[in-house]
């Protein structure tokens, strides 16, 4: 029993090695870009959302610490105003001794003979003082041929001038630096003649001059009732 010949159309021819691979190539790379194709998409989209969270969480974070620094700012000015005295306060220190001995006495006010001054306890150095009047006697006189002689309280009560030597002058002078410099250092209150420059102008005018004798009488003094600043 015979079979019919089978018609070669109705086979697919066999493909060579080299067809086999190059068509398996396409497919594999069919397939690597349609797997890929989803996963960059997700990639992408996940991207997008990231960013989008950080740039809120930016928005966040910026009002947040807008909103701190404003809230800090004006506890900062409260602070200010608690510390800062009041205007009342502050004209208490303008002459705080008033302009008179009775007044100096009456307020509490200590004289100072280095800086011939009164000084309210706030602009009042004790140990300073103190240090620099064991440099003495100093010497005071009602008249410049040194004929009279005064006591510091005569001195502080007087409403004219006073005599001294040159010595006295420079070496108030070096008291009014040293105790300005401790009142900057240690955040004190400063009397406000021994603080100014005309102050400082002219101790340096008499500390120039050498060619008068440091006994000479030359030195003309008033008592002052500075600000305490």
């Amino acid at each position: 029993m015979s079979s019919a010949p089978h018609s070669p159309s109705n086979y697919e021819p066999l493909r060579t090695k080299e067809e086999t691979d190059s068509i398996d190539g396409l497919d594999i790379l069919h397939l690597q870009r349609h797997h890929q194709r989803p996963r960059r998409r997700k990639l992408i989209k996940a991207a997008k959302i990231i960013s989008g969270l950080g740039l809120v969480a930016f928005i966040v974070l910026t009002f947040a610490l807008s909103f701190h620094a404003v809230d800090l700012l004006g506890k900062i000015g409260a602070m200010v105003k608690q510390v800062r005295p009041s205007a009342s306060h502050q004209r208490s220190y303008k002459y705080p001794c008033g302009l008179s001995a009775a007044e100096a006495n009456e307020k509490g006010c200590i004289f100072d003979v280095m800086s011939m001054a009164w000084q309210s306890p706030e602009c009042f150095d004790e140990d300073l003082h103190e240090e620099f009047m064991e440099q003495g006697p100093w010497e005071f006189y009602a008249d410049p041929e040194a004929t009279q002689i005064m006591t510091y309280d005569q001195v502080s009560e007087r409403g004219q001038i006073t005599w001294t030597t040159r010595k006295y002058f420079v070496i108030h002078c070096v008291y009014g630096w040293k105790a300005m410099h401790r009142a900057w250092q240690r955040g004190w209150r400063m009397d406000s003649n021994l603080a100014s420059i005309a102050h400082t102008e002219l101790c340096s005018r008499v500390l120039s001059n050498t060619s008068i004798p440091m006994e000479a009488m030359t030195t003309r003094i008033h008592v002052d009732f500075p600000s305490c600043n």
